[in-house]
């Protein structure tokens, strides 16, 4: 398995969307939300752990980036 960190900035239409459910549900994704803030209707930031294989990984960020949320690996 493998980790990576990810930060995800959220527009305002997709703050009260259930994003890490769908990243355990569709594809079998651990992960740790290390910091969050949220502002419902405004914006948000995260920063998570994401734990799994890289094939599930980079299926994530790509329906995270398809539902126009911004990813970037975070600085190590």
């Amino acid at each position: 398995m493998k980790k990576k960190k990810l930060v995800l900035s959220f527009p305002e239409n997709r703050v009260t969307k259930p994003i890490t459910y769908k990243l355990v549900k569709e594809f079998d994704l651990e992960f740790n939300i290390l910091r969050a803030e949220i502002t419902p209707d405004v914006e948000g930031r995260m920063l998570i752990e994401l734990k799994g294989t890289d094939e599930k990984i980079a299926g994530a960020v790509s329906y995270l980036e398809s539902s126009g949320i911004r990813v970037q690996e975070a600085a190590r």
